[in-house]
Parts: C-alpha cells; structure tokens; sequence
C-alpha cells in the first residue's frame, strides 16, 4: 500500500485494513483491538504475569531504579513483526505505526504521569551507521506530536559499543552494559520518561536510569512499544 504525505498526519485510510477511518489515530479501532496488550503485569517493570501486583518477585529481590515502566503490548505477533521490519528492513512508516498505538494505549497513563522531557534510547554511532538510523529516534518523531512533551535527543550518549544482549541473562546484560551511556551536557530535569521499542530484561534502561539519576534527575518512568516475557 502507498502512502501520501498528507496521510501521515491526518490518515483517512487504517494502515492495516484501509477502512476509511474518521479519527486522529492512523489504526482503526477494530485493528486496533487485535493486538497483545500486556494487560497484566508488574506495576514497577510491567513484566507480564498472571495478574497485575506493585512489585513481581524480579522487582522485590532487585527494586529497579526507576519509578514506573509504561508498556502496553506483549512482545508479541504482529507488534514483533513491525518492530523487525522497522528495525532490520528499513520500513521506516512503522515507526508511525508503532507511535501511534502506543498513545491510544497509554495515553491516560502518560498524561497522568507528564515528565518534562523524555529521552530515546540512544544507539552507538556505529549502530546508527550500520543500520541507518535509531528506530527509537524515529519513534519518537511521530510520538511528540502526540504526547506534546519535548524531546532531548543530545542528553545521552552512548560511548560503548557493546557486543549484542540477545541470549544473554539479565546479570550478564548489566555487565555488558556498564559504563555505555553518559550525560553529555548540563540540564535541569527533575522528571524524565526514557523511550524504546522493547524491553526484555530491563538492563539498558537500568543502565540509563543510573546515570540520569546521579546527574540530578529525580523520577525516571520507563516507555517501551512491548514487553518481551519476564525476568
């Protein structure tokens, strides 16, 4: 299916189905209803369990540094899919797509949370050179709009290239990870929310959080797309 500019913007077609829609959203609402919401999870790091608690045991054996993780969808068929293709195919309009129902889904969450800024996870240059592009930073394009929060993409830096973190258990990831990202100039935020597409152990964001909150930050939330199984 083409697209036109305009649409990206003020759709008038669903993206899956191209059922005429009449919405600000660019998936209508029957799609919409298909996807694996992560419905119940652990209130702290939003890994799926049988039922919604404050603290899963993860949580209660290792308290993660941030305040709350907002993530409304399982890692799951199709949200995977758009995420892959984005991520390794160059299928930049996911990232529209992928924006958008994050906002229908976790709008109330995100007004009643309102950090003053949120960060993207940043990439290693030589990832974005790789691969072309931080689909996280893409992302986020689309989400601004959206969530009328802004955006610092030049807070972060990641100064490591770290070897890959899929397979690797989570105390394994934290090593991996130490060390990689640094606040690069000065800043006054006392609330920040850190964006990515998935979120599997928690380790980069743990990461993250540290490092904004020895710079001054005081709350960190946690959004991510999906959630990718548990601990």
């Amino acid at each position: 299916m083409n697209y036109h500019f305009s649409q990206l913007f003020y759709p008038e077609y669903c993206l899956l189905c191209e059922e005429t829609i009449v919405s600000q959203y660019f998936i209508c609402k029957a799609c919409y209803q298909q996807f694996p919401f992560n419905q119940t999870n652990c209130l702290h790091c939003a890994s799926p369990l049988k039922e919604s608690i404050d603290n899963c045991g993860a949580c209660l054996h290792l308290s993660p540094l941030w305040h709350q993780a907002i993530i409304p969808f399982l890692y799951q068929k199709p949200i995977n899919y758009y995420i892959s293709q984005l991520k390794y195919h160059q299928q930049l309009l996911q990232a529209k797509l992928l924006a958008d129902i994050f906002y229908q889904a976790a709008r109330v969450q995100i007004q009643q949370s309102s950090p003053q800024v949120i960060i993207p996870i940043p990439l290693h240059p030589s990832r974005v050179y790789q691969r072309g592009f931080n689909q996280t930073l893409e992302i986020s394009k689309y989400l601004q709009p959206l969530v009328q929060i802004p955006f610092d993409y030049h807070l972060i830096r990641r100064k490591k290239n770290t070897l890959p973190q899929v397979g690797l258990s989570r105390a394994k990831r934290l090593i991996n990870l130490r060390g990689s990202f640094e606040v690069i100039k000065p800043h006054s935020y006392q609330h920040v929310a850190l964006l990515d597409d998935v979120m599997t152990t928690g380790a980069t964001m743990h990461e993250v959080t540290k490092v904004l909150l020895k710079s001054g930050v005081k709350t960190v939330d946690i959004w991510a797309i999906a959630r990718r199984g548990s601990h």
